[in-house]
């Protein structure tokens, strides 16, 4: 027959390991009954006429053993070839050796000294169970009751041959009266029955641990791949503030899993402006994650091109709706500083609200956004961006949604208008600072309420 493949890797691999160590022990057994029946030749000095069932005994122990070693390299070379043995194997392996008690007894059945009663009464017969019940690490319950029934018919066999082959043995009417004589096949039957339940729960749960094992291998390998994906995302994030005299911008971002559908960024384009974005992905996750690389792949791709903030976005929805499916999008807003005249140019696609905040006024106002989401419509018309000119002490603070929509264990979320008041109340304070104020504020609301939401803050503030 020839080897099939392997179809569920983990459980043979731990039943042929099984398998290995139950032959190691069977050897020992084998070895131990040799070592017995030598020293009962060699010290206890038996009789002349039970040297030929030392000698059989011996032989046939050695015969076994080295059908056992056989089968042994057998397991060890599927083992490493990761195939399973010969199904006709194992039934072979289990006939041979619940033969081996069999054969032990018609031995002594045969000895003159000191009868052929003796075979059906001798400590041999208790071999039967010990084979039986290390049929169990098999794993295999129809082997183990396999093993339970040739035990049980071997006995019978044996006991029915020997009061068929010597009807005249003055012993005879003594096994005839013996009924443990006659419950011990019904007890190595049952045994067997015992041993195949045992090998069922035995194989119910190796297969329980190896699944719950390759669950957690598949965990720790999920984990890693998204603390990858983790780094990965972090790195594409400014990792300082973009040197711009007169201005003070600060970002920061945490995802609510390992990997988020947030990101901020920054881009210097070569007639000395700045463009500042912010966007937003439809949910969090590793999903939003690799739409947002799409998303600043592309921002940078197209912002670096053509300084007009609508025609990059125009351009950048058109990419996003061929890769993304129906129902995600992207919130994005970009900022378009020009340091030198103290402008910014802000058009938001989906993005709001966003915070203004006059120095002058020390007043906040709100501005909403100008055209749909990225991804939605490829053929979304986008107006030119809204002109802002910027006092010392004015800021500009972006927030992702994940700020205001954060709610405590009532249902009760912060709100725009408490971030609002937040904003005012520490607007003297650095971008950074500002926002970690936001964040401490945040938290301080939403108390043990674990984070939904990923969140993402950009401020730009002019200091002279």
């Amino acid at each position: 027959m020839p080897r099939q493949p392997i179809q569920s890797d983990a459980f043979e691999q731990a039943a042929l390991h099984s398998e290995r160590q139950r032959c190691l022990a069977l050897i020992i057994v084998l070895t131990l009954l040799i070592v017995v029946a030598l020293t009962r030749y060699l010290i206890m000095g038996l009789p002349g006429e039970e040297i030929g069932n030392i000698v059989g005994i011996v032989m046939l122990a050695m015969i076994t053993g080295a059908f056992v070693i056989v089968f042994l390299q057998l397991v060890r070379r599927a083992e490493q070839r990761q195939v399973d043995i010969p199904r006709w194997a194992w039934p072979l392996s289990v006939a041979v050796e619940c033969l081996f008690p069999t054969a032990m007894m018609m031995i002594l059945t045969h000895s003159p000294y000191p009868g052929p009663y003796r075979s059906i009464i001798a400590p041999t017969v208790l071999l039967y169970p010990v084979f039986i019940t290390l049929g169990t690490l098999r794993l295999r319950p129809g082997l183990a009751f396999l093993s339970g029934a040739l035990s049980a018919g071997g006995y019978v066999f044996m006991l029915i041959y020997t009061l068929l082959a010597f009807p005249e043995h003055e012993a005879r009417e003594t096994v005839l009266r013996l009924s443990a004589l006659w419950l011990y096949p019904i007890a190595l039957f049952v045994l067997g029955g015992v041993a195949t339940a045992v090998t069922f729960r035995l194989r119910r749960h190796v297969l329980a641990a190896l699944h719950e094992a390759e669950l957690q291998r598949d965990l720790d390998r999920v984990n890693n791949d998204l603390s990858v994906a983790r780094t990965i995302q972090q790195n594409l994030l400014p990792r300082a503030a973009p040197p711009v005299t007169g201005y003070d911008v600060a970002g920061w971002s945490q995802p609510a899993d390992a990997t988020g559908g947030d990101y901020y960024d920054w881009q210097d384009l070569p007639d000395g402006r700045l463009v500042i974005s912010l966007a937003d992905a439809t949910g969090h996750g590793i999903g939003p994650a690799l739409v947002t690389c799409a998303c600043r792949a592309y921002a940078r791709a197209c912002m670096e091109g053509d300084a007009q903030l609508q025609h990059s976005i125009t351009r950048i929805t058109r990419l996003l709706v061929r890769d993304l499916d129906t129902g995600r999008f992207v919130t994005f807003v970009a900022a378009l500083l020009d340091p030198r005249q103290h402008a910014i140019e802000i058009l938001s696609a989906g993005h709001g609200p966003l915070y203004f905040y006059s120095s002058a006024a020390r007043e906040i106002r709100l501005l909403d956004a100008q055209g749909l989401p990225l991804g939605i419509d490829a053929d979304e018309p986008y107006d030119a961006g809204h002109p802002i000119a910027l006092e010392p002490g004015d800021f500009l603070a972006l927030f992702t949604d994940g700020f205001f929509e954060w709610a405590r264990d009532d249902g009760q979320a912060y709100g725009m208008e408490r971030l609002k008041e937040e904003l005012l109340r520490h607007a003297d304070a650095g971008a950074d600072d500002l926002i970690s104020r936001v964040r401490q504020a945040v938290q301080a609301f939403v108390g043990d309420s674990q984070q939904p939401d990923d969140l993402t803050a950009v401020v730009i503030r002019r200091v002279r």
